[in-house]
């Protein structure tokens, strides 16, 4: 919008003498935060781009132990047959963008459109990967790492069920479904199933879990994050405006998280599958990524850049994830 004028007043620009100029820096775009290459393993990435679109992963053989009386005939307790895991590629996704010779000879040079497209591509690559991600591990937590019965061997914590999620509603001491209590509950559903507790198996690293931004504003309203030492950090959490880790478990926000509407009394609300684990559950395998960039258009006057790539997830150890259902109150 330029400046008003006076009735009968010249407009200048009208006829050429203000030129319009284009600032050489870019507007600002947001983009969301994304996470699968912080929890998932790539453990067999490498033997997959190698050769093939298939990889049989061998599982571990169960050999248990057995009382012994002295002179019994002694019979086998455990064999070395085991049931493999095949892991298949099956996923793709491209793009594809052609910078015409007219475009590219009229434009700035300072801008370089097609780096900040390149730029762009790969980061709403990387969103549709986390989108699909996220919508898929849920659907491979088995029944005793979620509900409102959550615990292998205990099945004493409520993690919320699909028609009754956990209400949390604030942040604070005296709140029975705070966060943190949460959270720490998820951890030991995980442990439940020996989860990082056996060296020789899961890490007792990798633990992770996921929560909208709305959570983390009852997390750092939480009492025991006003103190800085308390969660072996050098400043306060509300300095820094990351949460970090809490009982092992590296907290990390996304607006991606997927949600469902349930119908209540008080109208409809919403509800988040917060999903929990350890890296080690599940494994990515990126097997192609193919670039064509600066390539001369047969079918139009302009040069082409374009990107596939083929990946796909499996949940080797579902036992790993857990899931909870939850809504803000």
């Amino acid at each position: 919008m330029t400046v008003k004028r006076a009735p009968g007043f010249q407009d200048q620009k009208a006829s050429g003498f203000i030129p319009e100029i284009w600032a050489s820096r870019w507007n600002h775009r947001f983009y969301h935060y994304t996470i699968a290459n912080e929890i998932t393993n790539t453990d067999y990435e490498g033997q997959i781009k190698k050769q093939g679109d298939k990889i049989i992963i061998p599982t571990v053989p169960d050999i248990q132990w057995a009382d012994y009386n002295k002179g019994q005939m002694i019979e086998i307790t455990g064999k070395l047959e085991s049931e493999p895991i095949e892991m298949e590629i099956r996923r793709a996704q491209y793009f594809k963008f052609v910078d015409d010779d007219i475009d590219k000879a009229q434009r700035s040079k300072s801008l370089d459109v097609v780096s900040k497209a390149l730029e762009v591509a790969a980061k709403q690559g990387a969103i549709r990967v986390d989108r699909k991600l996220l919508c898929d591990l849920p659907l491979h937590v088995p029944p005793c790492n979620q509900g409102c019965d959550a615990g292998a061997s205990s099945g004493g914590f409520d993690l919320g069920c699909a028609d009754c999620p956990l209400e949390l509603s604030c942040g604070g001491n005296d709140c029975s479904n705070d966060a943190i209590n949460l959270i720490l509950d998820v951890r030991t559903v995980l442990e439940e199933q020996n989860i990082g507790t056996d060296v020789n198996s899961m890490s007792g690293e990798g633990f992770y879990i996921i929560i909208p931004p709305w959570m983390k504003n009852l997390i750092l309203k939480h009492p025991r994050f006003s103190d800085a030492s308390a969660m072996g950090m050098d400043k306060s959490s509300l300095l820094s405006g990351k949460i970090g880790v809490i009982d092992d478990m590296k907290v990390m926000v996304s607006n991606l998280i997927p949600w469902y509407t349930l119908d209540s009394n008080t109208g409809p609300k919403k509800v988040w599958n917060i999903i929990a684990g350890n890296v080690m559950a599940t494994t990515f395998a990126s097997q192609v990524t193919k670039k064509d960039y600066d390539v001369r258009s047969e079918h139009t006057f302009g040069n082409y850049y374009r990107q596939l790539q083929v990946y796909d997830w499996m949940v080797t150890n579902p036992e790993g994830l857990a899931l909870a259902r939850v809504t803000k109150g």
